[in-house]
Protein backbone atom coordinates (compact mmCIF):
# COMPACT_ATOMS: atom_id res chain seq x y z
CA UNK A 1 0.00 0.00 0.00
CA UNK A 2 1.51 3.65 -0.82
CA UNK A 3 1.72 6.06 1.45
CA UNK A 4 1.07 10.03 0.87
CA UNK A 5 4.53 11.81 2.00
CA UNK A 6 3.73 15.21 3.43
CA UNK A 7 6.33 18.18 2.64
CA UNK A 8 7.00 21.63 2.78
CA UNK A 9 9.22 24.09 1.25
CA UNK A 10 11.40 26.90 2.54
CA UNK A 11 9.32 30.47 2.61
CA UNK A 12 10.49 31.66 -0.85
CA UNK A 13 11.35 28.55 -2.64
CA UNK A 14 9.44 28.62 -6.14
CA UNK A 15 8.18 25.55 -7.30
CA UNK A 16 7.83 24.84 -10.79
CA UNK A 17 4.39 23.56 -12.15
CA UNK A 18 4.18 20.45 -14.52
CA UNK A 19 0.43 20.62 -14.81
CA UNK A 20 -2.74 19.28 -13.55
CA UNK A 21 -2.06 20.11 -9.65
CA UNK A 22 1.90 18.91 -9.82
CA UNK A 23 4.99 20.64 -8.88
CA UNK A 24 8.66 19.82 -8.51
CA UNK A 25 10.96 21.45 -6.03
CA UNK A 26 14.12 23.19 -8.12
CA UNK A 27 17.40 21.99 -7.61
CA UNK A 28 18.87 22.59 -4.61
CA UNK A 29 15.89 23.21 -2.57
CA UNK A 30 15.05 20.27 0.29
CA UNK A 31 11.52 19.03 1.20
CA UNK A 32 10.73 19.29 4.88
CA UNK A 33 8.77 17.55 6.46
CA UNK A 34 5.28 19.11 7.12
CA UNK A 35 4.43 19.60 10.89
CA UNK A 36 0.80 19.66 12.13
CA UNK A 37 -0.79 18.40 9.11
CA UNK A 38 -3.39 15.89 9.56
CA UNK A 39 -5.10 14.20 6.48
CA UNK A 40 -8.88 12.46 6.33
CA UNK A 41 -9.85 9.74 3.83
CA UNK A 42 -13.38 10.72 2.34
CA UNK A 43 -13.51 14.52 3.19
CA UNK A 44 -13.53 17.60 0.89
CA UNK A 45 -11.56 20.50 1.56
CA UNK A 46 -14.05 23.21 2.94
CA UNK A 47 -14.89 26.56 1.22
CA UNK A 48 -12.22 29.91 2.83
CA UNK A 49 -14.70 32.16 2.12
CA UNK A 50 -17.27 33.09 5.00
CA UNK A 51 -20.39 33.41 2.97
CA UNK A 52 -22.00 36.19 5.39
CA UNK A 53 -19.17 38.08 5.17
CA UNK A 54 -19.00 38.06 1.46
CA UNK A 55 -22.50 38.63 1.03
CA UNK A 56 -22.61 41.44 3.20
CA UNK A 57 -19.42 43.31 1.72
CA UNK A 58 -20.87 42.41 -1.81
CA UNK A 59 -24.00 44.64 -0.62
CA UNK A 60 -21.74 47.14 0.63
CA UNK A 61 -20.28 47.33 -2.89
CA UNK A 62 -23.36 47.66 -4.89
CA UNK A 63 -24.75 50.77 -2.18
CA UNK A 64 -21.02 52.07 -3.13
CA UNK A 65 -21.58 51.81 -7.04
CA UNK A 66 -25.46 52.86 -7.09
CA UNK A 67 -24.57 56.07 -5.12
CA UNK A 68 -21.80 56.69 -7.21
CA UNK A 69 -24.43 56.17 -10.33
CA UNK A 70 -26.37 58.43 -8.92
CA UNK A 71 -23.97 61.08 -8.31
CA UNK A 72 -23.04 60.62 -11.39
CA UNK A 73 -26.71 61.50 -13.28
CA UNK A 74 -27.42 64.11 -10.90
CA UNK A 75 -23.82 65.86 -12.50
CA UNK A 76 -25.06 65.07 -16.48
CA UNK A 77 -28.51 66.79 -15.10
CA UNK A 78 -26.20 70.10 -13.66
CA UNK A 79 -24.18 69.84 -16.60
CA UNK A 80 -27.25 69.48 -19.26
CA UNK A 81 -28.92 72.67 -17.44
CA UNK A 82 -25.83 74.93 -17.75
CA UNK A 83 -25.61 73.83 -21.35
CA UNK A 84 -29.07 74.82 -22.17
CA UNK A 85 -28.87 77.95 -20.22
CA UNK A 86 -25.67 79.01 -22.48
CA UNK A 87 -27.59 78.24 -25.23
CA UNK A 88 -30.41 80.59 -24.12
CA UNK A 89 -28.74 83.52 -24.29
Amino acid sequence: MAQLQIVDFPAGAQLNKVGNGMFTAPAGVQAQPANGVQLYQGYLEGSNVDMTEAMVSTMNLVRAYEANQKLLQMQDETLKATVNEVGRA
